[in-house]
């Protein structure tokens, strides 16, 4: 029963989840996968470190580094977007079923979530910003 109930909540968590477009996800790259023996090309295929500092391309915002987040794309397409909120999600937002109030929230992946308890699914504490992504 318990599965079939997550499993209902998870398709339902689907449903009030959008994406954006292609060069705002949030990604995890990892490092130890590229061997550049501090020599790196000079293709220009921006990326934006997750602490707004935009590397050239993925090599330059690897060295001396394990695992990074980035975004596609330069930093500066990231300067419309609002400061996300951080928020503990409460238990009752984690488990159950959620309410189908559109309350739409935006959440750190940059995923419009239909309200905060679906944003939360899952999860502990969550990022997020108030209204559509």
């Amino acid at each position: 029963m318990d599965g079939i109930v997550m499993f209902l909540m998870f398709l339902c968590a689907g449903i009030g989840m959008a994406e954006n477009p292609e060069h705002l996800k949030h990604l995890k790259y990892d490092c130890l996968e590229m061997e550049t023996n501090g020599i790196c090309t000079m293709e220009y295929d921006p990326i934006c470190f997750v602490k707004k500092v935009d590397y050239d391309n993925d090599c330059l915002a690897c060295e001396g580094k394990k695992r990074i987040r980035f975004l596609d794309g330069p930093c500066d397409d990231l300067d419309s977007l609002p400061t996300p909120t951080k928020r503990k999600c409460l238990k009752r937002e984690t488990e159950g079923a959620c309410p189908r109030i559109l309350e739409p929230v935006c959440a750190l992946e940059r995923k419009t979530a239909s309200n905060k308890c679906f944003a939360c699914f899952g999860q502990s504490k969550i990022r997020y910003t108030v209204g559509e992504c």
